[in-house]
């Protein structure tokens, strides 16, 4: 089951990415993601948006993605 909920108001945007797999948790407990987002950064929204387009996944998916990726080219420099 996978879902987003969006609320905004003055000051920040938030959204939820509500995920119940049964590796982890049960249907009694899922897992939750909430990320709010400044005025400030509102405008890296559009951009996870596009890689989660070019990555064909979810905006939660992507984000670990994006990590897990930044981490491994962290790695990999400082490793030379």
């Amino acid at each position: 089951m996978k879902s987003w909920k969006y609320s905004s108001d003055n000051y920040n945007t938030t959204y939820m990415a509500t995920k119940t797999t049964k590796e982890r948790s049960t249907p009694t407990t899922p897992r939750h993601l909430c990320l709010s987002l400044s005025k400030r950064n509102q405008r890296y929204l559009d951009l996870i948006d596009d890689y989660a387009l070019e990555f064909n996944q979810n905006k939660c998916q992507t984000v670990f993605r994006i990590i897990r990726e930044y981490n491994t080219y962290r790695c990999l420099d400082s490793a030379r």
